[in-house]
């Protein structure tokens, strides 16, 4: 499916525009972003991820929960970083 492809692209620069930020938040020890966007982002990957499994769609399920569990290692940086504010 041409969706699958389409789609697939777009989830890969969320993966890769979320690496940096994960390793800048590693460096300098903190996250500036608000709990309620970062719970919100990781159920809305989750969810997006499971209803394109449904869609019989292969690689952008794949990537779309891959990018939750990008946003999940930023809101457990946050709650590590948190500690030292």
């Amino acid at each position: 499916m041409w969706q699958d492809t389409a789609l697939l692209i777009v989830y890969l620069g969320f993966v890769y525009s979320l690496i940096p930020q994960i390793i800048m938040n590693y460096k300098i020890k903190i996250v500036n972003l608000a709990w309620g966007f970062l719970i919100i982002a990781i159920s809305g990957m989750f969810t997006s991820g499971i209803v394109l499994f449904t869609l019989n769609l292969i690689l952008t399920p794949i990537l779309n929960i891959i990018t939750g569990i990008l946003w999940a290692v930023v809101l457990i940086q946050k709650i590590v970083y948190r500690k030292k504010e």
